[in-house]
C-alpha cells in the first residue's frame, strides 16, 4: 500500500493506466531547401495554435477563467512574437533545421528572461518554455503517452497532471487518478474534483511500482492506493464501492430540501464559487446562498485594470443570475503569483506572508475604490454583501470601512442607485485576528472564517509544499480549539459567522462545525446535497457533549481516528 494526499473522496477499483514522460531528442542537421523547411515550421506553427486555442476554451469551460488564463498568456507568444521571428530568419540564413534552431533560440531567451527578477518575465520565460516545445514535439513528430488513448475505463498514474492533460480526459474513461507529485491545489485535484472521482496525489515512488494493467484499488478519503491487491481486500472495497453508489441515490433526494440537523437545528450550506457556470451548478445543487464568490477571474491577465463599469457588469451578472440568492462578494485578494501586470511585485520569498490581498487594494488606493463602488451599484440588482480579506489589525478594517464610505459619496454625489445599508464582513485568516474576535466583530455585520490560509499560518505549513503536507494539519487541536473560540467570541457580540475552505470541505469536520455553532458552512458547489443529508444525520446535542473530550485529545491523529470512525459508524455503514 501507497499512500499520498487524498484530495478528492470515493473509492474505486480498475485497472491502471501509466502515463510515462517521453523524452525530447533534438539532433542538427543542415537542410537544402529552406524554404520548404520555413513552410514546415509554419505548419507546425499554426498546428499548435490552434490546438493552443482549444485548450484554452476547454480549460474555460471546465476550471473557469483562473485556470485558464495560463494557456492566454501562453498564446501571447504568438502575437509579434520575436522568438517565432528569429526562428524564421534564421532557418533561411543558415539553412539549419526548424527544431534545433527553434530549441536554441528558445534556450537563449529562456536564459535572457531567467536572469530578471521580473515575476512577468519569468511567467513570459514559462510560456516561451512551453509553445517551443509543443512547436519542436510536432517537428520531430514525437508525442507523449496520450490521455486521449483511453479506450476503456482507467486508473490514470502520471508523475504529475498539468491544465495540458485536461484537453484529452474523457472523464466517463477516467476512474481515479494518482499522482507521484501534486496537492490539494494542483491540476490533478482540480480535474478531479471537477469531474467527481477519486484521487491520490503526492504518492512519492508509485511510478516505479506501477504498470498498465495493474488491478489497482484507491481510496480518495484516507489517501491510499492498493496495487495488486488480495481477494480479500478487493472484496471488501467492492462493498464499499456498491454502499457509496446506493448512498449517491439518497443525496441527490436531498438537493431541494431545507438544512436541518437530527435534533432540528437549521444552519446553511452555502458554496464557495469564482464564476457564473459554478454559481448556476450552486443553484442546481440546492444551496441557500454563495458564502463566498472570489473577484479575481475579473482581473487575471488583463493588461490593464479593469474600470468601473466593465467591474459593475461582471457583477451585475452574477446578481441577476444567482435572482433571490444572495452573495458574498470577496474582494480581490492576489499576490505575485497572480497574472496581473498592472500591479507592481517586488521578487518575494514567501508571497503568502508578503505584499498580497487587502494590503495592496489600501496601498492601490483607486484599484480599491474603484471595485468597491462597482460592488456597491450591483448591489441594487440583488442581495448580495461584500467581504474583506486578509485583515491583520484593527487600523487595516477601519480603512477599508473609510474608503467604503468615501466611495458611498463618490456614487451619492453622481447620483447613482446602491443598497446604503449592505453589510461588509471580514475574513478570519490570520492567528492574531483570530485571538482578538470580539474586537473585530464589533466593527463588522457578518465573519468568515477562512480555513485554508488559517491552517497554513497557525502550523507554519505552505500547503503547496508537497514535502511538508503531512504538517498541513486540519485536525491539530490547536486549530479546533482556536476555531471553536472564535465561533464563541463572534456569537458573544452577535456576529454571524461562516466557514470556507479545506476544512468546510471535509466532511469528517461536519459534526464538530455544527457543534460548535457555525452558521454556515460554504463547500463546493457537488457537495451540498451530500453535506445536507449529513447534517440531517448529525444530532446536534451528542456532538456538543462530546467536544470538550475531543478538545482534549493531544494530536491531530488522535482527532482524526476518532472523528473517521464516528463517520463510517454513524454515516456510512449504518
Amino acid at each position: 500500500m501507497i499512500r499520498g494526499i487524498g484530495v478528492a473522496e470515493g473509492v474505486t477499483i480498475g485497472k491502471a493506466f501509466v502515463k510515462r514522460e517521453v523524452e525530447m531528442k533534438v539532433v542538427y542537421r543542415k537542410v537544402e531547401n529552406p524554404q520548404l523547411e520555413l513552410e514546415r515550421f509554419n505548419t507546425a506553427v499554426d498546428k499548435c495554435r490552434i490546438e493552443l486555442e482549444r485548450r484554452y476554451n476547454k480549460t474555460l469551460n471546465i476550471l473557469g477563467q483562473e485556470e485558464a488564463e495560463v494557456y492566454k498568456r501562453h498564446l501571447s507568444v504568438y502575437d509579434g512574437s520575436i522568438l517565432l521571428g528569429q526562428v524564421r530568419k534564421e532557418i533561411q540564413e543558415q539553412k539549419i533545421n526548424a527544431d534545433y534552431i527553434l530549441n536554441e533560440v528558445k534556450k537563449k531567451y529562456a536564459a535572457m528572461f531567467d536572469k530578471v527578477a521580473d515575476d512577468f518575465l519569468k511567467k513570459k520565460s514559462e510560456s516561451i518554455k512551453y509553445i517551443a516545445q509543443q512547436i519542436i514535439k510536432d517537428l520531430i513528430g514525437e508525442e507523449n503517452k496520450s490521455l486521449s488513448d483511453l479506450t476503456e475505463p482507467v486508473i490514470i498514474f502520471a508523475n504529475e497532471l498539468d491544465g495540458n492533460d485536461i484537453v484529452h480526459l474523457d472523464k466517463n474513461r477516467v476512474l481515479a487518478i494518482v499522482c507521484e507529485q501534486g496537492g490539494k491545489t494542483s491540476y490533478g485535484a482540480l480535474i478531479s474534483n471537477n469531474f467527481k472521482i477519486p484521487a491520490v496525489l503526492g504518492a512519492k515512488g508509485i511510478m516505479s511500482l506501477v504498470k498498465d494493467g495493474d488491478e489497482v484499488i484507491v481510496d480518495g478519503q484516507k489517501g491510499e492506493v492498493f496495487i495488486n491487491p488480495d481477494k480479500e481486500m478487493i472484496d471488501f472495497y467492492f462493498k464499499k464501492v456498491n454502499k457509496e453508489k446506493e448512498l449517491e441515490d439518497i443525496f441527490l433526494s436531498f438537493t431541494k430540501q431545507k438544512t436541518l440537523t437530527e435534533d432540528g437545528h437549521p444552519f446553511e450550506i452555502a458554496t464557495e464559487t469564482e464564476n457564473n457556470s459554478a454559481l448556476l451548478m450552486s443553484k442546481e445543487k440546492g444551496a441557500e446562498s454563495i458564502g463566498l464568490f472570489k473577484t479575481e477571474y475579473i482581473f487575471l491577465g488583463q493588461t490593464s485594470m479593469p474600470d468601473e463599469l466593465v467591474q459593475l457588469e461582471a457583477y451585475r451578472e452574477a446578481v441577476m443570475l444567482a435572482e433571490n440568492t444572495t452573495i458574498i462578494f470577496r474582494m480581490m485578494d492576489c499576490s505575485s503569483n497572480h497574472d496581473m501586470p498592472f500591479i507592481y511585485f517586488h521578487e518575494e520569498r514567501n508571497p503568502l506572508l508578503g505584499y498580497r490581498s487587502l494590503r495592496i487594494t489600501l496601498t492601490e488606493r483607486i484599484l480599491f475604490i474603484t471595485q468597491i463602488k462597482a460592488l456597491l451599484r450591483a448591489s441594487a440588482y440583488g442581495k448580495m454583501k461584500i467581504l474583506l480579506p486578509m485583515v491583520t489589525k484593527m487600523e487595516e478594517l477601519l480603512d477599508a470601512k473609510m474608503a467604503i464610505e468615501e466611495a458611498k459619496v463618490e456614487l451619492d454625489a453622481r447620483h447613482e442607485l446602491y443598497d446604503n445599508n449592505i453589510e461588509i464582513g471580514m475574513m478570519v485568516e490570520i492567528p492574531a485576528a483570530a485571538m482578538m474576535i470580539e474586537v473585530f466583530a464589533r466593527e463588522v455585520d457578518f465573519l468568515v472564517i477562512g480555513s485554508s490560509e488559517l491552517i497554513q499560518l497557525m502550523t507554519a505549513v505552505d500547503r503547496s509544499n508537497e514535502d511538508l503536507y503531512e504538517l498541513f494539519d486540519m485536525y491539530h487541536p490547536g486549530l479546533l480549539r482556536t476555531i471553536r473560540q472564535v465561533v464563541i467570541g463572534a456569537h458573544r457580540e452577535g456576529t454571524w459567522i461562516s466557514i470556507v475552505g479545506d476544512m468546510a470541505n471535509n466532511e469528517i469536520l461536519l459534526p464538530f462545525m455544527i457543534a460548535i455553532g457555525v452558521d454556515q458552512i460554504c463547500v463546493n458547489p457537488s457537495m451540498v446535497p451530500k453535506v445536507r443529508w449529513l447534517a440531517s444525520k448529525t444530532n446536534k446535542a451528542i456532538w456538543e457533549n462530546e467536544i470538550d473530550y475531543l478538545l482534549s485529545l493531544s494530536s491531530g491523529n488522535e482527532i482524526k481516528e476518532y472523528l473517521e470512525k464516528r463517520y463510517y459508524e454513524n454515516y456510512v455503514w449504518s
